[in-house]
């Protein structure tokens, strides 16, 4: 019979893990330096809603990640990184935070995360077009549209 607790704990699963979270760390910290002045743009009242804006070329669409976690662990700022590849091709990137589990519900934290229909996305430094956007994330992208 299959642990489910043992099936979704890539804690345990990957021997090295704590290894490749330093990594994703460090990688992340080098590219939001890059980019501090739209680090944790906030979104919402919460302490974890805020987002990381990851500017591209002008006119060019956004892409949204959301973090993984099982809704539970980890926050947007290890993933930075992955910001690299969608810039790479001239997109603008939003990475989002959210609250996590338990402190809120799954139906919550999908209307925390369903922040572009509320941010101004007409600030000037950002000049994306709303109608290209691309939500990522584990399992996030299909259940916010």
């Amino acid at each position: 019979m299959l642990d489910l607790d043992a099936a979704y704990d890539n804690t345990k699963a990957v021997v090295e893990s704590a290894e490749l979270l330093k990594g994703f760390d460090a990688r992340s910290n080098a590219l939001a330096a890059r980019f501090s002045e739209t680090m944790d743009i906030p979104y919402g009242k919460g302490v974890r809603e805020k987002f990381d804006f990851f500017p591209g070329n002008p006119g060019a669409g956004i892409f949204v990640f959301i973090h993984g976690g099982y809704w539970q662990m980890r926050h947007k700022n290890s993933f930075r990184f992955l910001a690299k590849g969608p810039l790479s091709l001239g997109m603008h990137v939003a990475s989002v935070g959210y609250t996590l589990a338990p402190e809120a519900s799954l139906s919550e934290i999908v209307q925390e995360v369903r922040f572009t229909k509320s941010v101004d996305l007409q600030k000037p430094f950002w000049r994306i077009q709303k109608r290209w956007s691309f939500p990522d994330g584990l399992r996030v992208g299909i259940w916010l549209r």
